[in-house]
């Protein structure tokens, strides 16, 4: 049985499903790895595979998996990301529940434990939790910068919640925004002490600091950076609602409170290798696994 792994690219695969890929390959199983909107041609394979080949489907992302769901009678193993800009959006939760309750034969993971509980509550069909994609270990460095890693177009979304991070540092470090470019940066913190980065490769992400801040006010599953800030031993900032949501509590995190909402995170090796690469990505091959193929 050949695996195909669906998603919106798939370049998104290389960047969040490695580990996965790596587990099926070190098995023997041959897996072929599509992209939803890659091109006008990897849309109709895509479309095409759901019709009329015998595979088994792992889907992630939210565009992907709401075309597999379309495909209700297929088997397979649905990746729930996050609800991003949806999630307040009472429609769009009330749709997506109904694209649950038709898919009965396939799997549905969440990478959100407030997502998870959210759509546990709503029905009784049997939903799963495995947090995030998996995570791996970053190169430090050694200033007292605080690192923050997003995008430009997540700048308006959670430029608010970044302030607390200036509480943070003192007149010898600065907040550094890792993927985000410098004229936006200033745009937003023109009298702050804030750099932006640009794009760095994953292997530098993190080359700014050993402390990490996790913004809030984006509707992710559990931010992959996050995770590999974790899984790397970094002094990590989170608030309080997103240390909840995300389901640090349910693996042993602690924390101490610096304010009211915002708290650092104290953990150690057992609790950051359960959110590592390779742990994720067999909690998945145990859904593969339960199906009959």
């Amino acid at each position: 049985m050949e695996f195909f792994l669906l998603n919106d690219k798939a370049n998104y695969n290389v960047n969040y499903r490695s580990g996965l890929m790596g587990e099926l390959d070190s098995r023997g199983l041959k897996f072929k790895s599509i992209g939803l909107f890659d091109s006008a041609f990897s849309f109709i394979y895509y479309m095409m595979s759901l019709v009329l080949l015998d595979r088994f489907f792992i889907s992630s992302n939210i565009k992907s998996n709401i075309a597999f769901m379309f495909f209700f009678w297929r088997k397979g193993v649905i990746i729930v990301n996050g609800m991003g800009r949806k999630r307040t959006s009472r429609f769009f939760r009330f749709s997506i529940n109904l694209l649950f309750m038709i898919n009965i034969r396939k799997k549905i993971v969440f990478q959100n434990y407030a997502d998870y509980r959210y759509f546990t509550f709503l029905s009784k069909r049997k939903y799963y939790w495995v947090p995030g994609s998996g995570g791996n270990v970053r190169p430090l460095g050694q200033a007292e910068n605080i690192v923050i890693v997003s995008r430009d177009s997540k700048l308006p979304l959670i430029a608010s919640s970044i302030d607390s991070a200036f509480s943070l540092i003192d007149g010898k470090s600065k907040v550094v925004l890792v993927g985000c470019s410098k004229a936006i940066v200033k745009d937003y913190f023109h009298d702050k002490q804030a750099l932006g980065t640009g794009f760095l490769p994953q292997s530098e992400i993190f080359c700014d600091g050993y402390r990490f801040f996790q913004p809030s006010g984006y509707g992710e599953g559990i931010p992959h950076t996050l995770v590999d800030a974790l899984c790397s031993g970094m002094q990590v900032y989170i608030y309080k609602n997103d240390y909840i949501k995300f389901g640090l509590h349910r693996l042993g995190f602690k924390y101490s409170i610096i304010n009211g909402l915002l708290l650092e995170l104290s953990y150690n090796d057992k609790q950051a290798n359960s959110l590592r690469e390779k742990t994720v990505s067999l909690k998945y091959l145990e859904l593969v696994d339960g199906f009959k193929i």
